[in-house]
């Protein structure tokens, strides 16, 4: 009987174990995935407008508008960095960068043609 209990205590701790590493990717998902929603409005934005970020500058986000997101949870903060892609002057490379908790970013890049749409 005493050697049952110690397997029953024995898979409650295990249990327990995978419950925390379920909670934690849970939560990590969440915010995966709002720190990528954040990043893809700035893009759209940045789409629309190719020059309002410098070349070679970081620009903290939100850029354009007030984030509600973001506004609510203030450890999660980002930036924004521009450069030439393969030094073509044509081409910008847009790189998003969201960090949140525990060290962990989500980085989005996107390539802009910033010709004249005449």
């Amino acid at each position: 009987m005493r050697n049952k209990i110690n397997y029953i205590y024995l898979f409650l701790f295990i249990s327990v174990f995978f419950l925390i590493i379920g909670v934690y990717l849970t939560i990590d998902a969440y915010w995966g995935i709002n720190c990528t929603e954040i990043s893809g409005s700035q893009i759209e934005y940045i789409k629309n407008l190719p020059f309002c970020v410098d070349l070679g500058k970081k620009k903290n986000i939100p850029l354009y508008k007030e984030n509600y997101f973001l506004k609510k949870h203030t450890f999660i903060y980002g930036f924004i960095i521009t450069k030439n892609y393969e030094n073509k002057s044509s081409v910008r490379e847009i790189n998003i960068i969201t960090k949140r908790p525990l060290g962990r970013q989500t980085d989005l890049i996107c390539l802009i043609d910033t010709r004249s749409r005449n």
